[in-house]
């Protein structure tokens, strides 16, 4: 998602600032389109308009691949520790993605798998209770989401 790489109340703060920051430079440039409008610079209000409706989807596509960059940056240390114990599945905590105790324990870790047994999507409850789903994100990696709730 896309606090992958800020989990916790850190992630939800910078994801409420830059969501504050998208929302108040659409709103600039709807009224810079108004304005262009008004004024009858059609040509401007055009090439404005474009810009909203090219950077939406953009910013949509950035904040779905948070958990890939968060791959992309750490991979050699990944690599090295992969390296480290072969034909073992390895774990890399993610951190905890609750923003308040209320919000239980959501913890998430990225699993390397080379054998395949890891399903590549897979939800089920634990022996302590604890709601685990597998989904597969790229190669022989999958993200394990764990919830107590």
């Amino acid at each position: 998602m896309y606090w992958s790489l800020f989990p916790g109340p850190g992630g939800f703060l910078l994801v409420l600032v830059a969501g504050l920051f998208v929302v108040a430079w659409f709103l600039f440039v709807l009224v810079a389109v108004l304005n262009d409008a008004f004024r009858r610079r059609w040509r401007r209000a055009t090439l404005r308009l474009v810009a909203i409706i090219a950077v939406l989807p953009l910013t949509f596509l950035a904040a779905r691949s948070g958990d890939y960059f968060h791959l992309a940056l750490l991979y050699p240390r990944y690599r090295q520790q992969i390296a480290a114990t072969p034909n073992r599945p390895v774990r890399f905590d993610w951190g905890d993605q609750a923003v308040t105790v209320l919000d239980g324990m959501q913890q998430r870790t990225l699993v390397y798998d080379e054998s395949g047994r890891t399903p590549a999507s897979f939800a089920h409850r634990d022996s302590n209770g604890f709601f685990i789903t597998t989904r597969h994100l790229i190669g022989n990696f999958f993200l394990e989401d764990t919830a107590s709730q």
